[in-house]
């Protein structure tokens, strides 16, 4: 029977003055130049459950305080206690995604599978209530109004926040892993060029990325020409196209109303998460600037979601490297037509068994 932990995780720092990121410019908003805001409280504690029933991969940012443990044994199970410091990142952009799985309400149906496929990888699981204190503890500017939000934008918003303070990878409830997350850049990054040609370059570790974004669909979607998907993100700490797309979204929260399935992805879904990536895309990459709403330095739609494209892209914070996954890495799924599936290369496959469209 498998053991799970229960990780108390103690959110430790001293009070500033909040920082007014609605009042900034976006390119400010974008190049995320200066400091990350802090916790508004002494102390505030998160319960965090961590899914494998060995050591808690620590990995970047978590750091481990003296601990206590307790053990309270019966002839089933054994519960451990074991107290560790989040701290929040510095200013600047730590590189490379760090080895650790984010997941939020837990199904185990669907989760066990980031077990299975990445033994001793840390996971931290978030339910609603820890999403809810997160927001609190690193955005208190603008927690009174997250918190009257539908549940489902609440769960859009905290996986941008997620990812720039903590990095890693983060998944939905209903995302099964399908290959070990250190080889995700060896399956899906193209190779342009053969690997004897004298201009072939090794693919990038994790290590060496700061994003991994997949293609969802090729065709427009709303007022985009395209949609990445949000059920499964990768990113380095401190990264600041994901502030970006917080920004943005918290943006369309202020001025587009709420109340029909349609409002909440463009609000806080996967148009509002598109648009914001392509805008930041636009804006960092070489070349610059955009063709009817999309970015000059990407591959066309379709040749994008068949290939991937490795980008750079360059803010105050530095070179941020990362790839554009082809459709079949993160987008797939059985039910799709045929002209769509791939029999190959997926590194995880969604389920699609939200309800969140029961919310609205």
């Amino acid at each position: 029977m498998r053991q799970k932990v229960l990780i108390v995780v103690v959110l430790a720092a001293a009070c500033v003055t909040a920082v007014s990121f609605l009042a900034a410019s976006r390119s400010a908003l974008a190049d995320a130049s200066r400091p990350l805001p802090t916790p508004q409280a002494d102390e505030i504690v998160l319960a965090l459950k961590v899914m494998d029933d060995t050591a808690l991969s620590i990995g970047d940012g978590l750091d481990p305080l003296p601990t206590t443990t307790t053990s309270a044994a019966s002839t089933t199970t054994v519960i451990t206690t074991t107290t560790i410091k989040v701290t929040p990142i510095p200013g600047t952009h730590v590189k490379g995604i760090p080895k650790q799985i984010i997941l939020t309400n837990n199904h185990d149906e669907f989760q066990h599978s980031w077990d299975n496929v990445n033994p001793g990888v840390g996971k931290l699981f978030f339910g609603d209530q820890e999403m809810i204190e997160f927001v609190r503890t690193f955005r208190p500017d603008v927690f009174p109004k997250f918190n009257e939000l539908i549940r489902i934008e609440q769960a859009d918003l905290f996986r941008y926040l997620a990812m720039y303070f903590y990095g890693g990878i983060y998944a939905d409830v209903d995302v099964v892993c399908k290959e070990p997350i250190e080889t995700w850049p060896r399956i899906a990054i193209p190779q342009l060029l053969p690997p004897d040609s004298p201009d072939a370059k090794p693919v990038p570790t994790m290590a060496e990325l700061d994003f991994m974004i997949g293609v969802e669909f090729s065709t427009p979607q709303d007022s985009n020409p395209m949609q990445f998907v949000q059920w499964t993100l990768a990113s380095s700490r401190g990264n600041p196209l994901f502030l970006h797309v917080f920004e943005y979204c918290w943006q369309m929260v202020s001025i587009l109303p709420r109340g029909v399935a349609r409002a909440v992805v463009k609000r806080t879904g996967p148009i509002a998460f598109t648009r914001a990536v392509l805008d930041f895309i636009a804006g960092h990459a070489r070349p610059q600037g955009m063709v009817e709403g999309y970015p000059k330095a990407l591959l066309p739609p379709k040749e994008l979601a068949e290939m991937g494209q490795t980008l750079s892209l360059f803010t105050t914070v530095g070179e941020l490297r990362g790839v554009i996954l082809p459709y079949r890495s993160f987008g797939y799924h059985a039910s799709h037509r045929p002209s769509f599936r791939s029999p190959y290369d997926h590194l995880v496959e969604h389920m699609f068994r939200g309800s969140w469209q029961d919310q609205v």
